[in-house]
């Protein structure tokens, strides 16, 4: 099984032109992925409003899928103090989403330390951990950044409330800033019980297909079919 739960559709706000629904699925089917996820940011404070997500949506309709291949409808949403959208419920249904990944995006504030920079962003995730949480897969925790940045201690509380609260944690190519990082994260993962959901977080039509590199860290960690993330849906 060889998924990709992150591809954001950046056709749609004017940027790689081959990153259409249609693009994304007929690459995705010639590289053999067999799970993918289709969406783009879902933040109205930053510009990223629910009608930019309904018209890639669109073009799911009478879409070609190539055999073998499941496509879902997801979207991106930013946790921040408030935590997410107040009303993410309700644009779940309307937008019929499979699955949310909720993000930290926050930038370090004038004059914190880095140990604080990551208490930041530890408090952060925590606080939609709650059950039922109104995310279903956390992205990039810390950027990827964790050896020598993240206590252990602090990582297996987030990744153990991530297994209670049936969320899955992302793992990408892209965020694993060191080459210990991915192992690591991937390791005390599977060691916390929470699934892993693989991705690329491809913003360009050259990234599709990127997570097919993190088979190798997966494999070497032991990782089975059964300790991936898929949408409740599937």
């Amino acid at each position: 099984m060889l998924v990709d739960w992150e591809i954001h559709a950046t056709a749609y706000r004017g940027q790689d032109e081959r990153m259409t629904v249609a693009g994304i699925v007929g690459r995705c089917g010639e590289l053999g992925l067999t799970h993918i996820g289709i969406m783009d940011h879902l933040a109205p404070d930053r510009g990223w409003a629910a009608d930019g997500l309904k018209t890639i949506f669109a073009d799911f309709e009478g879409l070609c899928v190539p055999s073998g291949m499941s496509v879902y409808r997801g979207a991106e949403v930013d946790i921040t103090e408030r935590g997410c959208l107040p009303d993410l419920p309700d644009v779940r249904d309307e937008l019929r989403l499979d699955y949310v990944i909720g993000s930290v995006h926050v930038s370090r504030r004038e004059g914190a330390s880095d140990e604080q920079y990551v208490r930041r962003q530890f408090d952060l995730m925590m606080q939609v951990l709650t059950e039922p949480s109104p995310i279903d897969v956390l992205g990039h925790p810390w950027g990827g950044r964790l050896v020598g940045h993240v206590s252990d201690e602090m990582l297996g509380r987030l990744l153990r409330a991530l297994s209670a609260a049936g969320v899955g944690v992302e793992v990408s190519p892209r965020f694993g800033a060191e080459e210990d990082d991915l192992p690591l994260m991937v390791g005390c993962a599977l060691e916390a019980g929470t699934k892993l959901a693989p991705v690329s977080d491809a913003h360009a039509y050259e990234h599709l297909g990127e997570t097919a590199g993190l088979q190798t860290v997966l494999d070497e960690a032991g990782a089975q079919t059964d300790d991936l993330w898929l949408p409740r849906s599937t």
